[in-house]
């Protein structure tokens, strides 16, 4: 294995790693939500209030949910194109992991703060992290076009 694709390779762990841990967060953070937040949060806010405060706090586990699933199977893709292929056709794979953890953090993490803090500072890094997403499956789709193209 060549030093490019070792490091390739350790980009994959990494991603594998981070998806793991991001997943097990996602189930933390829905388990408090529905348990520990739903009870505390009606003291917070009024009750119609409450209930979208609620959702958002929904909408930010799943999105992490499934973007710890999407580093998950970029750390996947990582390991698989790490041996025998050259550099270049990984590295948007790692542009897009590193778009997935910013959206995480920014999307995620800006409305967990939200609706705990009710802090519009935190509401507005919100959309940042969504254009995080787009330009992580971006990076993604262009990376598997350029490798389909390589392979025809």
């Amino acid at each position: 294995m060549t030093p490019e694709s070792k490091l390739f390779a350790l980009h994959g762990r990494s991603a594998l790693l981070i998806g793991t841990i991001v997943c097990g967060m996602a189930v933390a953070l829905g388990a408090f939500g529905a348990h520990a937040l739903e009870g505390a949060i009606g003291k917070w806010y009024e009750s119609g209030v409450a209930i979208k405060r609620l959702a958002n706090w929904h909408t930010a586990v799943e999105y992490q949910f499934f973007h710890g699933i999407a580093l998950i199977c970029l750390g996947l893709w990582q390991n698989f194109t790490a041996h025998g292929t050259t550099p270049h056709r990984s590295a948007g794979m790692v542009t897009a992991m590193a778009c997935y953890v910013a959206g995480i953090v920014f999307f995620s993490g800006g409305l967990f703060l939200w609706v705990l803090t009710a802090s519009k500072v935190f509401v507005a890094i919100v959309p940042l992290g969504g254009l995080c997403f787009l330009l992580g499956w971006l990076a993604f789709f262009l990376t598997v076009l350029k490798q389909q193209a390589l392979r025809t």
